[in-house]
């Protein structure tokens, strides 16, 4: 079965003996000189041993890796490589925005509407999750400064330390 070229390359007939992180940073520097690498998905669960997904930042560069690496020996076993049957969390990131798919979307999960079957590894999810509280936080002090000039209430004015105070000359009465 032939998919629809795809940023989001699937990898499976891995060694499912090699420990998930080494076998994440493998992946990642055996892919790197194709193009960008966004996120490296491999799990260790039941159904997914031995699979991995690559992620890259433009079509070209994931065209350029299956072609050159399918059937390529990975660890003492040759790799079977296609396009992902769907687009990576991170591609629909870039493309619609941090707040585009929540932490711990499903695949198959609906986005902006659409079903549609996604990947996200766990550190992309943190970040976005990071990025969100931060955009957050952002807009709530916003709104407070904000809500302050609508009522009319003073700003808060710089406290001075006790560098500052010590700085100032004292001045004596002589009466």
């Amino acid at each position: 079965m032939s998919l629809p070229p795809n940023t989001c390359l699937y990898i499976n007939n891995l060694n499912d003996k090699v420990n998930k992180e080494e076998l994440r940073a493998q992946l990642y520097a055996l892919f790197t000189p194709y193009g960008k690498v966004i996120d490296v998905v491999a799990r260790k669960g039941a159904k997914m041993k031995g699979q991995a997904f690559v992620v890259f930042g433009d079509l070209s560069g994931a065209t350029t890796a299956l072609r050159a690496m399918d059937g390529e020996f990975f660890y003492d076993k040759p790799m079977h490589i296609q396009y992902g049957k769907s687009k990576s969390h991170a591609t629909i990131r870039i493309e619609q925005g941090v707040d585009a798919v929540p932490f711990g979307a499903k695949a198959g999960a609906i986005v902006n509407g659409k079903s549609d079957k996604v990947v996200m590894s766990r550190a992309e999810g943190e970040a976005a999750d990071r990025e969100r509280e931060k955009k957050e936080e952002m807009e709530g002090t916003k709104r407070a400064r904000e809500a302050e000039a609508e009522d009319g209430a003073p700003q808060p004015k710089k406290s001075r330390t006790e560098d500052e105070d010590e700085d100032e000359m004292e001045i004596e009465d002589d009466e």
